[in-house]
């Protein structure tokens, strides 16, 4: 999208690595497990998306299409 620098030292991997680990203990965890279970039907498809954000937000590879504004109001 851009030629621009990342504006952090991380890879593409690192990020996803990250979301993993992130959710993996989300879905884990005895309060957030249930609300994440209850809104997230497709862990593999959410965990891409997510990832493709941050990698669009850190990286500026612009991999990531979507409104997590919205998803996150009409989740409630």
């Amino acid at each position: 999208m851009t030629n621009m620098p990342p504006r952090f030292p991380i890879t593409a991997e690192q990020i996803d690595t990250v979301m993993r680990k992130f959710y993996t203990k989300v879905r884990l965890d005895p309060v957030l497990g249930p609300i994440f279970n209850g809104h997230i039907g497709d862990w593999p498809e959410h965990e891409a998306k997510i990832a493709g954000f941050w990698r669009s937000a850190i990286l500026m590879e612009g991999s990531y299409n979507g409104n997590p504004v919205r998803a996150h109001i009409q989740a409630g």
